[in-house]
């Protein structure tokens, strides 16, 4: 195979030019990977972040890195990309913003069922925080790009009978609680997501 490299705009390999797309954070070299890597050595990408944004229904993302997120996913399955998203379940979302008559601010829960909107899966993995085995499992939702390609979305949930009352809502709220708690959720989502067999999943 010869040499790849970008030049002018244009992705050039010996004998053949593709288009590539820019993006302001990645460049997506618009090619057919299969004639680059043999299938077996393609590796998969998992894109880990605190917050991905794929539905408005979906409390799981506040602002704008949430919707950069989605939206480089959604850019991976349009062009086939061996990606894979992992974030938490977030059942008690961000929260909802609610404006009385006198424009005082108060807050609510934005919860949700994922049971009822996303696919469960079996495997259970183990956290260890702060000598506490914390079990994880994952729930998955499938975006579907434009060429029909799949990119899998895992969602951790510490909500589980095993775990203590406490580490149960560690999955609970976005960007919720103390800096503890907030640490403890980063352990739950890197190691919990790095650790697990469903992240590699189809």
């Amino acid at each position: 195979m010869g040499r790849l490299r970008i030049v002018r705009g244009s992705f050039h390999r010996p004998e053949k030019t593709r288009d590539f797309i820019v993006t302001p954070y990645l460049y997506y070299i618009k090619v057919n990977l299969m004639e680059l890597i043999a299938p077996e050595r393609i590796p998969r990408i998992a894109y880990f972040s605190m917050e991905i944004g794929l539905k408005s229904h979906f409390p799981t993302y506040s602002g704008g890195l949430g919707v950069l997120a989605g939206d480089t996913l959604r850019s991976a399955a349009d062009l086939g990309l061996p990606m894979v998203g992992v974030t938490l379940v977030y059942r008690k979302g961000y929260f909802r913003q609610h404006l009385d008559v006198q424009g005082n601010q108060s807050e609510s829960p934005a919860s949700w069922i994922p049971e009822d909107i996303l696919e469960p899966l079996e495997p259970v993995v183990t956290v260890n925080i702060e000598g506490r085995q914390i079990q994880v499992r994952a729930w998955r939702h499938q975006l579907r790009g434009h060429s029909g390609h799949t990119v899998p979305v895992y969602f951790l949930d510490t909500d589980l009978p095993e775990n203590s009352e406490w580490d149960r809502t560690l999955t609970d709220h976005l960007y919720g609680g103390d800096d503890h708690y907030r640490l403890c959720q980063e352990v739950v989502l890197g190691m919990g997501g790095d650790g697990s067999d469903f992240r590699l999943g189809p």
